[in-house]
């Protein structure tokens, strides 16, 4: 379920998954295509477009999963610290809806004192109000490389 979460938080499992899904819908019209006699044109370009879109998706998913998958490992087994919100950032490139997709900087330290920042997976809609900076929050790091740390933004590892 909390991979879920996360993967949903990932701009291009959606990208991936619309080109993937769009790339499908080429093949089954070039596959209905093959049986009658179509130009040579339309059949390459319905079988090239098709199954270059389904890979590109594919590919972008796969990716995603991934992510995601490490995402939720790290907050499953590294070590919590309670970091502080620096500030809120913006994909200003991208716009979802209208909107552009928000993020956490956070500020936190691990075990030996040392200061690192680490920012947030895109927060859904539900959460973007929820966090002002300066606001503790929740960061899972990895005690073997304190550089990579996790945001809890699902608040799964209560301190």
């Amino acid at each position: 379920m909390l991979r879920l979460r996360y993967l949903a938080t990932y701009f291009r499992f959606w990208f991936g998954a619309i080109w993937a899904a769009l790339g499908t819908v080429f093949l089954v019209i070039w596959f209905a295509a093959a049986r009658r006699e179509v130009e040579r044109v339309a059949w390459t370009a319905g079988f090239g477009g098709g199954l270059l879109a389904t890979a590109l998706g594919g590919v972008l998913v796969a990716s995603a999963i991934r992510a995601s998958g490490r995402r939720v490992a790290l907050l499953q087994s590294g070590t919590r610290a309670t970091g502080t919100v620096a500030g809120v950032g913006y994909l200003e490139n991208l716009r979802v809806n209208g909107r552009n997709p928000v993020f956490l900087r956070v500020d936190y330290k691990d075990e030996l004192g040392r200061a690192h920042q680490v920012a947030s997976a895109c927060l859904p809609s539900a959460l973007r109000e929820r966090w002002a900076p300066g606001d503790p929050i929740g960061v899972v790091y990895d005690a073997f490389d304190p550089t990579r740390g996790e945001v809890d933004i699902f608040g799964t590892r209560p301190a």
